[in-house]
């Protein structure tokens, strides 16, 4: 069995566990797991769908690896865009992004198209707790979320 992540919606105390997909995504698995644990506000894809991100700030690039644009229940993805004509601000956008539910999309700045590097999947049977509560952050008060090594 290979490496795993947690992530923790801090409010809900609801944990998932997420296998990291190195042989598929090796320079951006090993990059996020440097640099873990993270911890940020949760905020909603805009034009995404049924996705939920912290910002990853200074979080540098990486080449494409894995990608994804029609995202499934459970996917955890790495997105970055440089600074430029694409980012909405002028430092770029560095995320860590998870998807709750059917029907993502993944679409960045103006529901632009984008392919994020899948760098892990969580265990859907043992995290619709974790889901649920995901799911249910869609106009509700801000959240956080956690994100640490596991073993």
């Amino acid at each position: 069995m290979g490496r795993t992540i947690t992530l923790t919606i801090v409010q809900s105390n609801v944990i998932a566990i997420a296998d990291l997909e190195d042989e598929a995504a090796p320079i951006s698995c090993a990059m996020v797991w440097d640099r873990l644990p993270i911890e940020g506000t949760l905020m909603h894809g805009k034009y995404s769908g049924p996705e939920l991100f912290i910002d990853a700030v200074d979080w540098p690039d990486v080449p494409p690896e894995n990608q994804i644009h029609f995202a499934r229940p459970g996917d955890v993805g790495y997105f970055h865009i440089p600074p430029g004509r694409y980012a909405t601000s002028m430092a770029g956008e560095c995320e860590v992004l998870f998807v709750y539910e059917d029907g993502a999309k993944l679409e960045g700045p103006e529901g632009m198209p984008v392919w994020v590097n899948r760098i892990a999947r969580i265990r859907i049977g043992s995290s619709g707790d974790f889901l649920e509560a995901a799911s249910k952050l869609r106009g509700a008060a801000p959240a956080t979320l956690r994100i640490e090594r596991g073993h």
